[in-house]
């Protein structure tokens, strides 16, 4: 037990160094930027929400760190610190302007998953016309 107890304190100093946590912070997102890397984790994550289990201890997990006031003011923080950026604020306003028009757009794109082809293409021609009519 004291032996556990010796390499937790290590761990949690070796990780109390920003420095430490820097350097692995830069090392991941090199890692992340090779081709091919977030895609791959992409699909073991999509894999494995798809199993009830996982997606319940996700979901208990992510419930039991936000009841913690600590957690949340990190949020907070963090959430504040990336507004002060303009570019972040910039992102921000155009994945919201995307997610606008394609809440505009699903009426439209419902209708046109059950349109054959030939309807399809005859509604495009129509809207072409349209849009060419002085």
């Amino acid at each position: 037990m004291m032996k556990n107890a010796r390499i937790s304190a290590a761990v949690r100093q070796h990780w109390a160094n920003p420095d430490t946590r820097a350097a692995h912070g830069d090392l991941t997102r090199r890692r992340m930027a090779r081709p091919g890397v977030s895609e791959k984790i992409a699909a073991r994550t999509k894999a494995a929400m798809a199993n009830p289990e996982t997606r319940t201890r996700h979901r208990e997990a992510v419930a039991a760190a936000m009841a913690s006031p600590a957690v949340r003011q990190r949020i907070s923080e963090c959430t504040r610190e990336a507004m002060a950026s303009s570019a972040v604020r910039e992102r921000i306003r155009d994945g919201m302007a995307r997610a606008k028009v394609r809440a505009e757009l699903a009426p439209f794109l419902a209708v046109w998953a059950v349109l054959s082809v030939e309807a399809r293409a005859e509604a495009l021609r129509e809207i072409v016309a349209v849009m060419r009519s002085p």
